[in-house]
Order: structure tokens, then sequence, then C-alpha cells
């Protein structure tokens, strides 16, 4: 009704002087109004309803005051056209409310940010819960600001999208490895990406590079791992120092110098005997299977993309269903054209 209504005014051989003579030679025009308008304003008590049931549900279930309505509504406003709606932004404000200890200590606007961060890669896959335990570590663990915390967010999401991995869990493997990942302190991001870029090139995991990668955490362990590899690869390849100082400086680096004291010493892993591969497991601290995926062929060093918050926003408006784009495009139409339906078609009507 509203598409035929603006088809009539905006025709060529329309003009409002003409309109207006039509409405006074007969009704049909009003009726086309009216019934767009009625419209209008059922849409407009339907979408007050849903932010005032969602505002009220959240106040319900966390005893929050009304310092964050003006959050709510407007993260949810912002994001129409990305497919959010105030039950998503309930949901996360009580993930960061509940999981994220420095949220309460954010001012009104960085509270607004990080919310706004949070509805969108829920939007592309991660969710409220992993992304509250990230921030926690992020901030608590590894010593970043709010602000740091939900750029290395945005870095992981993007990190995912990249490597062709579920964003989701992407994050949950942050969390896992977050008690690895600290000892790197505002790095730890940068490990982790790096590692994942890694087990990715090598086909393996980010599980066997932390196992591996433990085998170097003390003086002694590291002297007995590389005593053991030195004596299959028929020399000092390896320097225990070196692999420790990895260890708790750059994990790749520590894993580039044994693929490469391998190179070194002539020992390709996939012509390596049953009794060989399982000596260089057992060195390592992992399994047959995952010394085979360790020390094989690896494949080019995926680059990985940087995306934004806007970048984000229009992946999750593509993957919004065409009847729920329409939907938000018209919730979006209304916010817009508020001033226009209170001051001139609400009073007409």
């Amino acid at each position: 009704q509203i598409g035929d209504f603006i088809g009539r005014l905006s025709n060529s051989e329309t003009s409002m002087k003409e309109f207006t003579s039509a409405v006074a030679d007969g009704d049909a025009n009003m009726r086309l109004l009216a019934a767009a308008g009625t419209k209008l304003v059922d849409t407009m008590i339907q979408f007050t309803l849903q932010q005032d049931i969602a505002i009220q549900n959240f106040r319900r279930q966390t005893g929050a005051t009304k310092e964050y309505n003006k959050i709510i509504q407007s993260t949810a406003l912002n994001n129409l056209n990305a497919g959010i709606t105030f039950d998503e932004v309930v949901r996360s404000l009580s993930a960061l409310r509940n999981e994220f200890t420095d949220f309460a200590y954010l001012n009104e606007t960085e509270r607004g940010v990080l919310t706004d961060t949070s509805v969108i890669l829920d939007a592309v896959g991660m969710s409220f819960s992993n992304q509250a335990e990230i921030m926690q570590t992020a901030t608590q663990g590894m010593h970043m600001s709010t602000e740091e915390a939900t750029d290395a967010m945005l870095d992981m999401t993007s990190a995912a999208i990249s490597l062709g991995e579920d964003v989701n869990k992407l994050g949950s493997e942050f969390n896992a490895s977050s008690e690895f990942l600290v000892r790197f302190g505002r790095n730890g991001v940068e490990v982790f990406k790096d590692m994942k870029v890694t087990a990715k090139a090598l086909g393996t995991d980010m599980a066997t590079l932390i196992k591996v990668t433990g085998q170097f955490e003390t003086f002694d362990d590291a002297g007995r791992a590389v005593g053991r590899l030195n004596a299959i690869l028929g020399g000092p390849y390896l320097n225990s120092i070196d692999m420790l100082n990895a260890a708790y400086e750059d994990p790749i680096a520590g894993i580039e110098m044994m693929r490469e004291a391998f190179a070194r010493g002539g020992v390709d892993i996939a012509k390596a005997s049953g009794q060989e591969l399982m000596a260089i497991a057992s060195a390592l601290g992992i399994s047959g299977k995952e010394a085979a995926e360790l020390l094989g062929k690896s494949q080019a060093k995926l680059k990985l993309e940087k995306r934004n918050l806007d970048d984000f926003k229009k992946l999750a408006a593509e993957t919004m269903p065409i009847v729920e784009k329409i939907q938000k495009a018209f919730m979006s139409f209304i916010v817009s054209a508020e001033p226009l339906i209170d001051k001139f078609l609400i009073p007409l009507v």
C-alpha cells in the first residue's frame, strides 16, 4: 500500500496539485492513505512493545536499573539493517554483565561500543558467552584495555573467516588455550593467530602446537627433549636454550627451528620408519599422527585479511532471509521517518 501510494505521488502525470484535486473529487486516495497510515501506526506499536518487553525482561533477569535502557534502544536501532533484534541486544548485555567483570566499571559510551560490537559478532557466529570469556581473559589475564580487547575479538573473527573456520569454534579454541596464551601478555592474541595460521598450513591443530611447546617450558625438559631429538637427527641441530626461550616468547619460531633442524639433518618424516616416527613423537610428547602432521610438508603460509566492524555488519545483513530484510528495512524506515509520521501522517489519519 505504501508503494502504491508513493507510486501515485511520484508518477510523472500526477503532481501534488492533481493529487489534492483527486482527493477532493473522491475518497479512494484518502482510504489508501489512511490504510498506509494505520499500518505504520500498528508497526510502530509492535516495535515499541518489542523494545519494552526486551528491556523489562533484562531488568527482571539481571536486576539492572534504567541505566541500560538507552544502550538497548540505540544498539538495536543502529543495527536494524544487520538483522539485530532487541532480544539479541539483551542477551549480549546479560552475558557481558554477568561474565565480564569490568563491564560494570565502563562508562556509557564504552558499554555502547562493546555491545554494538558484540551483537554483530554474534550475528556472524561468535556466541555471547565466548565473547564475554574472551574479554575477561584479554583484560584480566593479558592486561589489555577494553578497546584493545574489543579489537582483538574483531581480529580473531577476521582470522576465522580468512582461514575458512567456524567463528565460534575459533573463539572456543582461544578460551580453551587461555592458560597457555596469557604468558605472552598483550601479545597473546597475535601469538594465537600465528599459531592458528601455522596449524592450518601444517594440517594440524592448535592443541598439538601447544603440547609440543610444552616440552620446552623448563630447562630440564628442554634439555631432555633437545638431547633426544639431536640423537635422532645425528648432530647438534637444536639448542635447548633457544627452544626454551621460544616457548615463552615466540612458539612458532620454536616450531620453525625444529622443522629446519629436521631438514638440515636430512630426516624426511614421510620416509621415516615406524620406529623412528614413534621415537620422534615420544621426544615431542605427541602421537605419531601428530608428529607426521607437524613435521610433514607445509602449505604456503596463509594471509589473514583484516576486517572491521562495518564489514561484519554487511556480512550479517547478507545472511538475513529476504523476508527478515524487508521487515528490518520497514522498521528502519519507521525510525528514520518518525518526525514525518508524528507531525504529518498520524494527525492526517
